[in-house]
């Protein structure tokens, strides 16, 4: 007893002994201190004419790596940085004592941003801001350029945003008074947000290999190639301009608007990856499909006619115009399965349309493309998938023709009423009933499964052994 008691008054003594440690570590250990904000409120007179490096700082000293930096009124303007610092932020407030509002200039190199770092204008009293330093984003967490309500204007120019986002750019004021004047070169996302219009004046002002999510809206003043498109706002184009979108091989849905702006805005589908539209898209130029697939569960405009190259896909649940389906090209209707309408449909030697059959039902459970215009078929490939045994006699109308004209030409080695099987089933084509497109099921031949093998073998064997017993009998009863 006495040793156990020795033994738990040791064990407890050591726990309390933990303890101490324990604290005196925690004391010890140095922790975070947080960002210091710094502020100018008057930035005259300097040796250098606006260097933030002689600014009248509050409190005293030029800004150091890490810290919040925020300009108030002052005069002349802190236009030169010519610091070489990260910052965590910088805010830009109401600059009374300078009416064309702040131009930042560099004598030194970019302003350095840290991770989750921001810039933030609320500028309302002076004229358009410029940041023409750069900005060196240094992610995981990446930034945000917020322009505040009321605020006049904030645009970077001149040098360009670079190094690792992601970036968020969220204009909260007037359309347009947030813009990107240069091409830019950081990695990462886009995410453009707020109640305002964020401007894109030149092809790469949101890097062209970026994944641009549009929750707010954005207008690009020039054609445009982005990684990819996403979100729910709204995206514009100036002129006649294309904006190209996949080329990072992901696959991305866009439910909100593209649009034109004073122009025939067009749209390139590139990059491996599925692109879908799930909005009612108004924009009237062109629409290409150059690679991977294109799904319209929206709509394209009736002025926006698509064409679909090799090795690029057409599909969804929507309504297009005028649909051309290039050699190496498909058009698939649905997601899997589903009607797609579109007006004229031409289809090319080597193009191919690629059918689901799953049930009796069309839309649900089987494949559509249901026409308001032409039909010509050009000889094109008719892919049939069958994931189940329709009856004799079931018809799949394939491509529903609005009856106003013939069809024109048939699908590859398929002439009116040839036969052709798929999974066991044979069907029938025909191209002239009501102008429409039509697979019958003719005759189903279900190979069997293996136990229907095992009763056939035994029937076999039932059968050769009672022919040789009545041969046997034969035999007997036969006179010698």
């Amino acid at each position: 007893m006495r040793l156990g008691k020795m033994t738990w008054m040791g064990a407890r003594h050591c726990r309390d002994v933990g303890r101490r440690l324990l604290f005196v570590a925690l004391v010890l250990i140095p922790t975070a201190a947080l960002a210091q904000t710094r502020t100018l409120n008057n930035g005259s007179p300097n040796p250098c004419g606006g260097c933030w490096s002689f600014g009248q700082w509050t409190p005293g000293g030029a800004p150091q790596t890490g810290e919040d930096v925020v300009l108030n009124a002052s005069s002349p303007q802190p236009n030169n940085y010519d610091l070489n610092v990260t910052l965590h932020s910088l805010t830009l407030n109401s600059n009374i004592a300078a009416p064309n509002g702040y131009t930042i200039t560099t004598s030194t190199g970019a302003i350095g941003l840290q991770s989750g770092g921001f810039i933030t204008d609320s500028n309302n009293a002076g004229g358009l801001d410029a940041i023409n330093t750069g900005v060196t984003l240094n992610g995981p967490a990446g930034a945000t350029f917020t322009l505040s309500a009321g605020a006049i204007g904030l645009s970077f120019g001149t040098n360009a945003v670079t190094g690792t986002g992601p970036l968020t750019l969220v204009n909260n004021s007037t359309d347009d008074a947030l813009r990107l004047n240069v091409a830019n070169s950081y990695t990462g996302a886009t995410t453009v947000g707020g109640t305002g219009r964020v401007r894109a004046d030149v092809n790469g002002a949101i890097p062209t290999g970026s994944a641009l999510t549009v929750n707010g809206s954005v207008l690009f003043q020039a054609g445009s190639t982005l990684g990819s498109l996403a979100g729910g706002g709204t995206v514009a184009m100036n002129g006649s301009n294309t904006l190209t979108a996949g080329g990072d091989n992901t696959s991305t849905t866009f439910s909100g608007v593209y649009q034109d702006s004073g122009g025939a805005a067009a749209l390139t589908k590139s990059g491996a990856g599925t692109l879908v539209l799930g909005g009612a898209n108004t924009y009237t130029g062109a629409t290409t499909v150059n690679a991977g697939t294109l799904l319209v569960n929206g709509s394209l405009a009736a002025a926006s006619a698509v064409t679909v190259n090799n090795a690029a896909m057409l599909g969804g649940t929507g309504t297009v115009n005028a649909v051309t389906v290039n050699g190496g090209g498909a058009l698939a209707p649905g997601g899997s399965p589903g009607i797609i309408n579109t007006g004229n449909l031409t289809l090319t030697a080597a193009s191919t349309l690629a059918i689901e059959i799953n049930g009796a039902t069309v839309g649900t459970q089987y494949d559509q493309v249901n026409v308001t215009g032409t039909v010509n078929l050009g000889g094109a490939t008719l892919s049939v998938t069958l994931g189940f045994v329709p009856a004799a006699g079931t018809v799949f109308t394939i491509v529903n023709n609005d009856g106003a004209d013939a069809v024109t030409g048939t699908f590859a080695g398929l002439a009116e009423g040839a036969t052709f099987t798929v999974g066991g089933t044979q069907f029938r084509i025909s191209y002239v009933g009501s102008n429409d497109v039509t697979l019958t099921a003719v005759e189903t031949q279900a190979i069997p499964t293996l136990s229907e093998w095992a009763q056939l073998g035994m029937i076999a064997i039932l059968l050769v052994g009672g022919l040789l017993a009545l041969r046997r009998r034969s035999l007997r009863l036969r006179p010698s």
